[in-house]
């Protein structure tokens, strides 16, 4: 579980704000850590969080922070290759993409963690 908190990757990542050398190194320090760490070609990541998305706006009305964003995102970039990194917060866990060699954060999805959990 990362030491920071969702909100410290929010800010971070605020377009406006954006801190390119604190952010990137953030994302590699989560890389050892992560739950999940894979690549995947960009269409498919695209085609797979849209129809998330989708399904989101469709049946349940309710989708999570920065989902839409990510999407929009995925589509306009040029990547030929995404990588996805989950990392865990105290507050829930978050997805991050970015390029191959992590160069680049495309988008960021947060997930607030369960009542129950």
């Amino acid at each position: 579980m990362s030491s920071i908190s969702q909100d410290e990757l929010r800010r971070l990542f605020k377009r406006k704000y954006l801190n390119k050398l604190a952010l990137l190194t953030l994302v590699r320090s989560l890389t050892p850590v992560a739950k999940i760490d894979f690549v995947m070609p960009r269409l498919h990541m695209h085609d797979v969080y849209n129809t998330r998305l989708g399904l989101a706006r469709e049946v349940t009305g309710d989708w999570f922070e920065e989902l839409e964003e990510t999407v929009k995102a995925l589509k306009q970039s040029s990547l030929e290759e995404v990588r996805l990194i989950e990392a865990e917060f105290t507050e829930g866990d978050c997805v991050i993409f970015t390029d191959q060699d992590m160069q680049e954060v495309l988008g960021v999805i947060y997930f607030q963690r369960r009542i129950s959990e």
